[in-house]
């Protein structure tokens, strides 16, 4: 049974969309506006209600039926509110490559819906605009634009006077492109219009998410405001709470049930409004006074926008309060260091980070471990850093996560076999001792003849575990994978190399000479 349905082939739906696109009617240009709020006219008492809700309320209408309702207010700018550059925040626009906008051409956007999810039955029934405006005295200051859909039949006279507000300007949101934007554009799709497009968008929630949401966990902007900012926002129901406010509004018909919409909005595009500005500042000039871990996500970030993260690193390292932050800080400093090219320093910085660690990181331990190996030509200290990151697993496996870290334990594993046979091929040929009376071995040479099994019964000569501090207890030799039965062979490997480079001098590790004395090019095997 054949599954390929009969009949005429499918038309080319992106080819039919593109012509929709081209034949939509523009946006229907709006009836004259009615001013309320000491306007010439008088107002009708349904404008009357509206106008008690801002200063200035605008009222548009078509065929006689109010379409949109348009409150302003002007809102002096909160005290203690940071003021950034925003041609900082140039490389987190949409698209890529925008040209850095002045500061004048910003504004916040916000709305308020019917539903929290996606789909044609949830409408925007607020939207809020906030931008800056010239103030008296030469100042600037923040005007307030909410536009409220009067009825669910209304849509395209509320998106088209709501269009005019915005313009070509940077819209700022917080999750715009996953909601706001996303529902904007299928707002105008389905009433058949052209959405209007901004010049560029900036989701102000991946950059806050990096700064702030280890620390917090929830970054809502009623969290952040009175986490960062310091806003407190007493009585705010909250986005869940919208719908129901819009409900009550539509039953009764008395404006004044959205009042608590109006509030919620307002707060979120001020809290909005700051925040953008405290991470432009925080671009711009990395603060000393935030904690360790709003620092390491400025770094963060500041690599993302192609900036140096140190700054920001040795910050965090100032702010540490712990050894725990300390090593954070120091591990992620090793990192930018690396990535610039920095191995020596960045090997440091990692020393120090497994010093400071309660507990060393793997990842930290395995940096450590390529950099002795490979650019240090240290092998032995390439095989304390093994030895303790597989000390580490074994105790602090994650729980379900078995077979992840029996595949971790064996890479580790191999690593740190590869590194005791490395060690063991710099054990130099023997050579025959001078004979005594009756052929036997005098007893000092006999004594030189076995230096592994003499070390073996010495651990002194066993290298200083990585990272430990002075007074701690050595760890047991051996004891990562095999436990015991490694001890000896790896005791005998360190003999081999200390008598090797006595007799040679300081050759490269990995080097073997020829057999009339002659040293090796190094061998990286």
């Amino acid at each position: 049974m054949s599954l390929r349905a009969e009949g005429p082939p499918l038309p080319d739906l992106p080819a039919r969309f593109g012509a929709f696109r081209r034949h939509a009617p523009a946006t229907p240009e709006p009836a004259p506006l009615g001013a309320g709020g000491g306007a010439s006219r008088q107002l009708a008492p349904a404008e009357g209600a509206w106008a008690e809700l801002a200063a200035e309320a605008s009222f548009l209408y078509r065929d006689g039926v109010l379409a949109s309702v348009r409150l302003a207010r002007r809102i002096p700018r909160p005290p203690g509110l940071p003021v950034g550059p925003l041609p900082a925040l140039a490389p987190a626009l949409r698209p890529a490559g925008v040209r850095p906008p002045g500061a004048s051409a910003f504004l916040w956007f916000d709305l308020e819906t019917t539903g929290l999810g996606a789909g044609a039955g949830v409408k925007a029934f607020l939207a809020g605009v906030l931008r800056e405006e010239p103030g008296p005295g030469g100042g600037r200051e923040l005007v307030l634009i909410q536009h409220v859909l009067p009825d669910l039949d209304r849509v395209p006279g509320f998106l088209s006077e709501v269009g005019r507000d915005l313009g070509e300007a940077v819209w700022v949101t917080h999750n715009g492109r996953a909601f706001d934007l996303a529902l904007w554009v299928d707002m105008h799709v389905l009433a058949g219009l052209r959405p209007s497009a901004p010049l560029a968008d900036l989701d102000l929630l991946p950059l806050v998410r990096s700064l702030w949401r280890e620390r917090l966990g929830s970054v809502t902007l009623s969290r952040l405001a009175r986490e960062v900012l310091g806003f407190d926002r007493p009585g705010d129901p909250g986005g869940g709470a919208m719908p129901e406010t819009y409900l009550a509004y539509l039953a009764s018909g008395d404006p004044r049930w959205l009042a608590p919409a109006l509030e919620h909005n307002a707060e979120d595009l001020l809290a909005l409004y700051g925040l953008t500005h405290q991470v432009a500042q925080a671009l711009e000039r990395p603060p000393t006074d935030w904690p360790t871990a709003d620092l390491l996500g400025l770094a963060r970030l500041r690599s993302r926008f192609g900036r140096s993260p140190e700054p920001a690193l040795a910050a965090a390292l100032g702010a540490a309060r712990s050894p725990g932050e300390r090593a954070r800080a120091l591990s992620a400093w090793g990192r930018a260091l690396k990535r610039r090219g920095d191995y020596d320093e960045a090997a440091l910085r990692f020393e120090g980070a497994v010093r400071e660690a309660p507990l060393p990181s793997p990842e930290d331990l395995l940096e450590l471990a390529k950099h002795y190996e490979h650019r240090a030509r240290d092998l032995p200290r390439a095989l304390a850093a093994t030895e303790r990151a597989i000390g580490v697993l074994r105790v602090f496996a994650a729980p379900g996560r078995a077979e992840a870290a029996r595949r971790r334990l064996e890479a580790w594993d191999r690593r740190r076999r590869r590194l005791i046979r490395r060690i063991g091929r710099l054990r130099p040929r023997p050579q025959p001792l001078p004979s005594g009376e009756g052929g036997r071995p005098r007893p000092e040479e006999a004594q030189d003849a076995a230096p592994g099994d003499r070390l073996a019964r010495d651990e002194r000569h066993v290298p200083e575990p990585l990272g430990a501090r002075p007074g701690d207890e050595p760890p047991e030799v051996g004891a990562g994978c095999h436990g015991r039965l490694d001890a000896r062979r790896e005791l005998e490997a360190h003999a081999h190399l200390g008598g090797f480079e006595a007799a040679h001098g300081q050759a490269q590790v990995g080097s073997r000479p020829h057999r009339d004395g002659r040293p090796r090019p190094a061998d990286d095997r």
